[in-house]
């Protein structure tokens, strides 16, 4: 039997680098939240600063879910509301920051 090898992953949001793997079923609910954004929006710029601006609340959401599954990861990638909230969460931050984009223009 083989030891278990931690490879640490990188937590672009939070600036962090945990020693284990994140899974599948927290991602897809947060790539999720971003579809709208990403197929909206062609400025990279406005895109990375919408990541680093909602990246930590997403990451919270998602971790309540985990507490409220009794951190049964499947089910946690299952729940629709995980990904209609991630979705939302994105989608405010989205609207906000091309609010403030387009204020600054018209000055």
């Amino acid at each position: 039997m083989t030891p278990n090898k931690k490879t640490p992953h990188d937590l672009v949001f939070l600036g962090q680098t945990i020693e284990y793997r994140v899974a599948k079923p927290w991602l897809m609910p947060i790539a999720y939240g971003f579809s709208i954004a990403f197929q909206q929006e062609e400025n990279d710029d406005l895109l990375f600063a919408l990541a680093d601006s909602v990246g930590p609340k997403l990451i919270g959401n998602i971790y309540e879910f985990t507490v409220s599954e009794k951190s049964n990861l499947n089910a946690v990638g299952k729940n629709r509301s995980a990904w209609t909230s991630s979705l939302a969460l994105v989608d405010a931050a989205f609207m906000r920051l091309k609010y403030e984009q387009l204020s600054r223009r018209s000055r």
